[in-house]
């Protein structure tokens, strides 16, 4: 190393990325992970969106994973400043697909015009924590065009199979509430003081 050198120091996170925990071929994860990671998500989604920035690419591969589920938040490279979104007009969608909210793909807030605001990381945050729970996302259907066909119609449902927890009521309760029109959808603060997040209180404060 020298004075024409540059270091550049990333932290090493063990355990990886969320995505080995939520492909279909993964152990299911044990729900109170899923609430411990639903619970840290929100809480840093409260924070960056009062700074004005929204990240736009919320996946499992973006979420890096410490010990004893503690989840750090990565890959910014399609975080904007909400202030900055008119402009961005001509690129509404990005991302991925199976983690769109409907308002990337239907026009929800202006008559024929595809806008959005913050509230797509909630749908997103939605997305990976149905993935953890039941194995797949709830729109996926293997298809491109079926997939988008599925989160217009807001069409999804919950796999019988997992329904051993009662607490998984208060989860679908939960899904119920982000995977709707973005005018009706669950702020994060109601998310964090929702039921099945209730457990969380008691280990974690939000960041």
């Amino acid at each position: 190393m020298d004075q024409n050198s540059l270091s550049i120091v990333f932290p090493y996170y063990l355990n990886g990325d969320l995505y080995k925990y939520s492909n279909p071929v993964a152990k299911l994860v044990e729900e109170c992970n899923a609430q411990r990671v639903c619970f840290q998500l929100a809480s840093t989604l409260m924070e960056l969106h009062k700074e004005g920035i929204i990240h736009r690419d919320l996946k499992p591969e973006n979420i890096m994973v410490g010990f004893n589920w503690k989840v750090y938040l990565a890959d910014f490279g399609f975080a904007i400043y909400e202030k900055d979104l008119k402009r961005e007009n001509q690129y509404a969608r990005v991302g991925t697909l199976e983690f769109y909210p409907i308002e990337m793909l239907n026009p929800c807030f202006v008559k024929n015009k595809i806008t959005y605001d913050h509230r797509v990381d909630i749908w997103s945050m939605g997305i990976i924590i149905y993935e953890l729970l039941y194995g797949r996302t709830p729109f996926y259907t293997g298809n491109e065009v079926d997939t988008k066909a599925r989160i217009r119609s807001l069409k999804f449902g919950f796999p019988t199979k997992k329904h051993s927890s009662s607490t998984l009521v208060q989860a679908e309760n939960l899904f119920r509430r982000i995977f709707v029109h973005p005018a009706n959808r669950i702020t994060l603060e109601e998310v964090l003081a929702h039921p099945w997040l209730a457990p969380c209180h008691n280990l974690m404060k939000p960041f």
